[in-house]
């Protein structure tokens, strides 16, 4: 069963794309981010459930910044 997040958009004003087009503000990449106002909420979930990985993963070194 997926997790249901809150309606909101997971942007944190912080943006900043790295060389892959990830926004380093909230982990979300630049597709998601540009879809994310036509998208249904199962979409916005898969989103932000990918952006969490990334974020994760961020934060344990496995991803960087560039």
């Amino acid at each position: 069963m997926r997790q249901k997040y809150p309606k909101f958009t997971p942007c944190v004003r912080k943006c900043c794309l790295n060389e892959e087009d990830m926004c380093l503000g909230c982990f979300r990449l630049l597709e998601e981010i540009l879809a994310w106002h036509h998208a249904d909420e199962d979409q916005k979930q898969v989103i932000i459930a990918a952006a969490l990985q990334r974020k994760a993963a961020y934060h344990a070194g496995v991803l960087s910044a560039k």
